[in-house]
This record gives C-alpha cells, sequence and structure tokens, in this order.
C-alpha cells in the first residue's frame, strides 16, 4: 500500500487558515503544520486547498496589527507549548 498523507483543514467561519498533515511510512508516524502567518496569499488563487472551496487567509489578514512576529509564534509552538496544545 502506497504511503498517504491526510489533509485535515482548520479553518475560520469562512476560510482556511491551516493545515495538519500526517503520514506513517515503516510504522513511523510524521506530521506538521503549515499555519499562514503573514502569507503571500495570491498563490492560493491558483489551488484549491484541500478540496475546501472556500478562500485562504493568513494571522496577519485577520489579525492585523495584532499578528503576532514569527519570532513570537515559534516560541509559542516551541515543544514545551506544543505538548500542552495536544
Amino acid at each position: 500500500m502506497a504511503p498517504s498523507a491526510s489533509c485535515v483543514p482548520q479553518a475560520t467561519k469562512s476560510a482556511k487558515i491551516c493545515a495538519l498533515g500526517v503520514r506513517i511510512k515503516r510504522g513511523i508516524s510524521l506530521h506538521g503544520i503549515a499555519l499562514n502567518l503573514n502569507t503571500d496569499l495570491n498563490y492560493f488563487n491558483l489551488i484549491n486547498p484541500c478540496g475546501l472551496n472556500r478562500p485562504v487567509t493568513s494571522l496577519s489578514q485577520i489579525m492585523g496589527d495584532q499578528s503576532p512576529s514569527m519570532t513570537d509564534l515559534k516560541t509559542f509552538i516551541s515543544p514545551p507549548n506544543a505538548r500542552r496544545l495536544s
């Protein structure tokens, strides 16, 4: 059986802001998260992310000046905090 990845979207009320990926290969699980912080959203005009038929957004688009910096976001999603979120 070929390995596969799942696309589990997490969306705001009207737009996708992140995706979680999970893959199991040879008994080893791999996982990841893609969170749009201040992404150039024009690239998403060319695809239909996860087949949702809805737009894509980012934290900076939603939060404006209140959006965290990449450094602050990395600090928050560090391993100790990631364990708290699971």
